[in-house]
């Protein structure tokens, strides 16, 4: 559907009827007292939702245990009053910084019934990476899983009030005494819940107005290198993300599905879809620290689960390893990817590996999005996932699109161009920085999200192309020049067939010449030193994954800008490969 406006713009809407979100704190939306009467998306009366709050909905995957809707809600609820007691003030940021847990949403969801604003740090960060984003999102407290307690003690400043501010997402018998030996004494989860529950306040109000302009959540773009910045979402943003997600889901009885939580919750997809929408939903989730083969496998048998959200390395994982027959995957209905375009082949070729393991109703469907657009503005629907396997699918409810040439001229239907997407997803800001929200977001509303597009007279989307660089170049050669073993460096990235994703690969020129007509060994130790010096400054999935290779020079323009088409014509005529870890 498509419509010219005043200026001639050309603007696609979704074929979705609009749907109505309820304007208030998206605690309320994701976690509704039973008391209440029923969100407008969900048929259901009162008493059914009481009957809910006996229903199962974390389930520790590793260690079996589990919270029903009654004690998530209670734990919650107890948590959100002893943060208040704290004296956090409304709208204070507080880090998370774990693996998937049981405890994950129990954290988040206290800090949004307090008015407090979750910011999900990623464990692997290094201590630099952990203090820039403390700075940043100027965090009054900080929840810590045991796994990261020793790395973020050491990034926190000096000054910080660990003892008082520092929240670790266990019980203390639960934590090796090894860790608690080289700690300052902390608070514990168990022992503010045990608090609050003795006098519970209630939920903070962000009605109306308020919704569209409270920030919710501050997430961080997860760029290859160089600093993330704060992505404001509101609570509005967050609801409207929630209520859309219906749409596209593959059952109309939602309370019998089981979700695997395999996909990170610091990543916007993963908490919106794999946690929050599966909460309000009545979704048993099945939580997964990390992905291991055996464990992944084992919790798909052992809870027969149907619905995942998967990026294109697992898809890879279920139509090739040998470790999938030895399981029962039967149950798997529904597979959503995203953060990465997933080939046609490698879509039909897993579809197929599923089926033919028993799983007969398999769909795995493509969607897009940004943080920036608080996740999905384009979701596959399951019934078109393999005549439409090509393409991102349909946009989403409440939203409209247009694409763009470099003249930020509307190109003409069927031409490809530059997305553009307006309506209630689009983020707040970047956090404390004007210029880059100016630069991504229009006068009248328009995000541009950097990416190519095309669209077919069904209206259906295809991503083809990217107008910025996923990988941020600059900041890898601004790091690289750092080692004083360097005289120049460039950095492309190199599609890698294996993890269905780009890998950067640096090119680098030696101060010391006579590396280059060195010995093979001498060439590839040197190349070691570089990337172990790069993984020492950087968390695991910024690293020169791609390998290091050595040049004479670095081709560039006249003005100094790298040449990366030339470097990469350069790359292919050298006689030896990329020199890897």
């Amino acid at each position: 559907m498509t419509q010219r406006t005043t200026d001639n713009a050309l603007v696609y809407k979704s074929p979705h009827a609009d749907v109505n979100v309820p304007e208030h704190n998206v605690y309320t939306h994701i976690l509704p007292s039973p008391t209440h009467a029923p969100h407008p998306n969900r048929m259901f009366t009162r008493k059914m939702a009481l009957q809910a709050e006996d229903q199962i909905a974390l389930v520790d995957a590793l260690t079996g245990e589990r919270y029903t809707r009654a004690q998530l809600r209670r734990r919650t609820e107890a948590l959100s009053t002893s943060l208040r007691e704290m004296g956090l003030k409304k709208g204070s940021s507080v880090m998370i910084i774990s693996p998937n847990s049981i405890e994950y949403p129990v954290v988040t969801l206290a800090s949004l019934a307090a008015g407090l604003v979750p910011s999900f740090v990623n464990p692997a960060y290094t201590p630099s990476e952990i203090l820039h984003q403390f700075n940043d999102s100027s965090a009054s407290l900080v929840f810590v899983h045991s796994e990261s307690l020793t790395v973020l003690l050491s990034a926190l400043p000096t000054n910080f009030p660990v003892s008082e501010r520092v929240i670790v997402m266990q019980h203390r018998n639960r934590i090796p005494g090894s860790i608690l030996a080289q700690v300052p004494p902390l608070i514990f989860i168990d022992d503010l819940i045990y608090q609050g529950d003795r006098k519970k306040t209630g939920v903070e109000n962000f009605d109306g107005e308020l919704a569209k302009k409270t920030t919710a959540f501050l997430y961080y773009s997860s760029g290859t290198t160089g600093k993330s910045k704060g992505v404001e979402l509101t609570h509005h943003n967050m609801s409207t993300a929630i209520s859309i997600c219906s749409i596209n889901w593959g059952a109309d009885d939602t309370s019998r599905d089981v979700m695997l939580a395999v996909i990170p919750w610091y990543h916007i997809t993963g908490s919106l879809v794999t946690f929050l929408y599966s909460i309000h939903m009545g979704v048993k989730i099945i939580v997964l620290p990390r992905f291991t083969p055996s464990t992944f496998l084992g919790a798909i048998q052992r809870h027969r689960v149907i619905v995942m959200v998967v990026a294109p390395p697992l898809l890879l994982f279920f139509k090739n390893s040998k470790l999938v027959e030895d399981y029962d995957i039967s149950s798997i209905r529904d597979i959503l990817t995203g953060s990465a375009p997933a080939s046609k082949e490698l879509i039909e070729g897993t579809t197929n590996r599923l089926r033919g393991r028993g799983a007969r109703d398999a769909a795995i469907s493509q969607a897009y999005g940004l943080t920036e657009t608080t996740a999905g503005t384009h979701i596959l629907p399951r019934a078109f996932s393999l005549s439409k396997v090509h393409t991102v699918g349909r946009l989403q409810p409440n939203l409209q699109a247009r694409l763009v040439d470099d003249n930020e001229v509307d190109v003409s239907p069927g031409e490809r161009g530059e997305l553009w997407i307006r309506g209630p997803l689009l983020m707040k800001s970047y956090l404390r920085n004007e210029a880059a929200t100016r630069d991504t977001i229009t006068p009248d509303g328009w995000l541009k999200t950097g990416d190519i597009a095309i669209v077919d007279s069904e209206g259906f989307f295809s991503i083809v192309d990217r107008k910025k660089e996923l990988i941020k170049y600059k900041g890898f050669q601004a790091l690289l020049l750092k080692h004083d073993m360097l005289e120049d460096a460039g950095v492309v990235g190199t599609w890698d067939e294996v993890g269905q994703t780009e890998l950067p690969t640096a090119y680098v020129v030696p101060r010391n010449k006579s590396i280059l007509t060195a010995s093979q060994s001498s060439q590839a130790k040197f190349a070691f030193e570089i990337q172990e010096w790069v993984k020492s400054q950087v968390a695991h999935y910024k690293q020169l994954r791609g390998g290091v290779i050595l040049v004479t020079e670095i081709p560039k323009s006249a003005a100094g800008k790298i040449l990366r088409r030339n470097l990469r014509e350069l790359a292919a005529k050298l006689p030896r490969a990329p020199i890897k870890l």
